[in-house]
């Protein structure tokens, strides 16, 4: 797998544009790849990071940098409103989510909830989605 970055966006967690398996033809799907920085991630890096379990960003010399993409639920009403405000479009994995969300029960839940949504989301028995460009 590949982390594909917006380029000259060192040491920040939000200049990830896709991931990308290794078959893409890179040259093809993003017309100039030199806007761009290109780094070689494993599968369990990459799936981490789809998930919502981790945010990424590299350094001035492209190692990859990870955190924990927790978000905090402060009561009952928060989770239950992020989970009706969840748009029901894009891929049929998406709307999957976004429907065991809508419909999942919280309540059983301690608050306040600092937990990635990957996590949330395999705790309720499903796999988060997140919006990635796709290529």
């Amino acid at each position: 797998m590949k982390f594909i970055f917006r380029k000259d966006q060192e040491n920040t967690f939000y200049a990830l544009y896709t991931i990308v398996e290794d078959t893409v033809d890179l040259q093809s799907k993003l017309g100039k790849p030199e806007v761009y920085n290109i780094i070689d991630c494993t599968d369990t890096q990459g799936n981490d990071v789809k998930s919502s379990k981790k945010r990424v960003g590299y350094d001035s010399d492209n190692n990859l940098i990870f955190e924990d993409a927790n978000m905090l639920f402060p009561d009952l009403e928060g989770i239950n409103g992020f989970a009706a405000d969840l748009v029901e479009e894009g891929s049929a994995e998406k709307i999957a989510c976004a429907q065991v969300w809508k419909q999942a029960d919280f309540s059983s839940m301690t608050f306040p909830l600092n937990r990635s949504l990957g996590l949330i989301s395999e705790d309720i028995g499903t796999t988060w989605v997140e919006d990635f460009h796709t290529l």
